[in-house]
């Protein structure tokens, strides 16, 4: 039996792109470690996750707890999302450096599985390199991200591969696309790229069209620059014409998460899974480029994308220019995905410290 502890600390936060990363995930370890013993200890809502998530032993953020989680693993992984960010503080690499200085007390190794780099600055940053060269092996969610990360440390413990919600996506039956309809799921940390007065002139021109205007909510806390700041930035007469489509965090299954929104016919998104998802139910897919880890998806999947949302014109056009992602480019992320996912299992360590 192997004992991987999940290194991740922001599962149950409140995020529903997280739970599609950590259910891609369990069903890869399900088909390639089979009786893995999986622990996690996240400060956020953790009886979510062990209502959507039961696969997982879910334990407190303590130092206690996550020493002991530590201690009694095989092998720390930190799996999925963008942990090699700078945007928006240092706390995720603080994080890291911590449970590494944990690893190496205790003697555990440590991998990264399909995560990204979220920006550039992140790069830079003294903290990613010494965390970065603390890993045995990282398997990147895109090409960009394991340029970016092979030059810190080479090209020997990087490969590049998809995002592990690709996994679950791939399990599910989306509902047809619904004709006439418009999404949009918007996060901007620097607002000074997102202008209200743009949104609300592409809103309306959307209603002139006579498209129904769909606001779709993937982080459910209310943080700076989440969708609903976003939403309550715009002028009241736009908000009433706006179908706010939000998850029910705490008791959704994970069908019900990726059922909110339903599948709108064209969805424009400044996140990460909402481009996933609109690719894969089969949207029109517009990415506004907040940060590095979007540009990288744009170039894994071939989406139409605007630089920022500071004026009308650019989105209007890129909306009339959206296409479907074509299926065959969706199903080969997901069978990528489950190369690494065997490649994983084939050097991580049992619980007598041997590779297998």
């Amino acid at each position: 039996m192997t004992r991987l502890h999940i290194g991740h600390h922001f599962f149950g936060s409140g995020n529903i792109g997280d739970d599609y990363m950590l259910a891609g995930f369990l069903e890869l370890a399900a088909a390639t470690i089979p009786g893995a013993r999986l622990t996690c200890c996240t400060p956020f809502d953790r009886a979510s996750q062990q209502h959507r998530l039961p696969g997982v032993t879910w334990l407190e953020y303590t130092e206690a707890a996550r020493d002991e989680a530590i201690a009694a693993c095989d092998a720390w992984i930190g799996v999925g999302d963008s942990p090699f960010q700078s945007e928006v503080g240092s706390w995720f690499l603080d994080h890291l450096l911590a449970e590494r200085d944990r690893c190496r007390r205790f003697g555990k190794p440590m991998y990264f599985f399909c995560v990204g780099v979220n920006d550039f600055g992140a790069v830079e940053n003294p903290a990613t390199r010494a965390i970065v060269e603390s890993a045995q092996a990282i398997w990147t969610r895109d090409a960009q991200s394991a340029r970016l990360l092979s030059a810190i440390v080479g090209p020997d413990r990087v490969a590049a591969g998809p995002d592990l919600a690709n996994v679950f996506f791939a399990r599910r039956r989306f509902g047809g696309v619904e004709p006439g309809t418009i999404g949009f799921v918007l996060n901007f940390e620097d607002r000074s790229a997102f202008s209200p007065e743009a949104l609300a002139d592409v809103i309306d021109r959307q209603v002139d069209q006579s498209r129904r205007v769909r606001w779709c909510v993937q982080e459910v806390r209310t943080l700076s620059g989440s969708e609903w700041e976003l939403l309550a930035s715009l002028p009241a007469p736009h908000r009433e014409r706006l179908d706010v489509r939000a998850p029910d965090y705490a008791a959704a299954s994970l069908d019900d998460l990726a059922a909110c929104w339903g599948v709108p016919e064209i969805l424009v998104t400044s996140r990460y899974h909402g481009a996933l998802f609109g690719a894969w139910a089969g949207s029109r897919i517009v990415v506004i480029e907040r940060n590095a880890k979007l540009i990288g998806i744009v170039d894994q999947l071939g989406l139409v994308s605007v630089g920022d949302l500071r004026a009308a014109a650019p989105l209007l056009d890129a909306i009339r220019e959206a296409r479907p992602v074509e299926p065959g480019r969706l199903s080969d992320l997901a069978g990528r995905v489950e190369a690494c996912g065997r490649e994983l299992a084939r050097i991580l360590p049992n619980r007598h410290g041997q590779g297998r």
